[in-house]
């Protein structure tokens, strides 16, 4: 009798793990909203944007070739409090940026995102990403998480298992020990980035930078991404008064 419930509580316990696991899976899954206009839109974008443009501008070819995409991975923005040391939590968890990596003729070359709207549909995040985020986007594990400092630009990979994080770096050797720092380091060089930045200024800058970096890698407008830009400037800075009026 002791030997079954034993093996019944095993099996609870197994039970408890699979599920705990399938939760943790299921929750870095993207939106099925997400994924729709990634499969709808994504192609019709690039060939839009990119063989509209100089593709190799893009980090392209100039014949198309085949181009097909990666699932889409989570990036997470830093949260303005923690880069001004007024929190602890490092990022924002909510609505990351859905990104995927862009393959032609099975080569990695660039990068693609979306991201819910104000209405709460999703839409094009952006087109064409620094090389390093590609690369880093291959290379993520579990326990791994790609996070933003949209003002600064910079990727960074956050290794949960040991609270360590890293800045992305383009490079096809590993990421160097002297790259590594704990999250309180990272936090400290945060601060003094932004020792004279308040947390409204450092979110309007987050937003403004997203916005700039939707035109194109290259600097130059485009109407049909001008068009998102635009809504997206009234939506942010929406998005911000509501924020402030409920916080005060």
């Amino acid at each position: 009798m002791l030997h079954v419930r034993r093996l019944l509580i095993a099996a609870v316990l197994l039970s408890l793990i699979l599920e705990s696991q399938r939760a943790l899976a299921s929750s870095i899954q993207p939106p099925l909203e997400a994924t729709q206009f990634a499969e709808q839109h994504f192609f019709q974008i690039v060939e839009d944007v990119v063989f509209a443009d100089v593709p190799t501008e893009w980090g392209f070819k100039e014949e198309k070739g085949s181009i097909t995409f990666s699932n889409l991975h989570p990036v997470y923005r830093i949260n303005a409090d923690f880069a001004l040391g007024k929190s602890d939590h490092i990022y924002v968890e909510d609505q990351p940026i859905w990104i995927a990596v862009i393959f032609q003729d099975n080569q990695p070359v660039n990068a693609i995102g979306t991201e819910m709207l104000m209405d709460g549909s999703y839409g094009l995040s952006a087109i064409g990403y620094p090389p390093e985020l590609p690369e880093g986007l291959l290379k993520l594990q579990d326990n791994q998480r790609i996070l933003y400092d949209v003002p600064a630009d910079e990727y960074y990979m956050l290794y949960e298992q040991d609270n360590t994080i890293q800045r992305l770096v383009f490079s096809q050797e590993p990421p160097s020990e002297t790259n590594t720092q704990s999250i309180k380091e990272f936090q400290a060089m945060l601060e003094k980035r932004y020792e004279n930045t308040n947390t409204m200024d450092l979110e309007l800058d987050s937003s403004f930078r997203l916005i700039h970096d939707e035109l194109s890698p290259t600097g130059r407008s485009n109407d049909f991404l001008v068009y998102i830009a635009l809504a997206l400037v009234i939506g942010a800075l929406t998005w911000m008064l509501i924020r402030r009026s409920r916080s005060k």
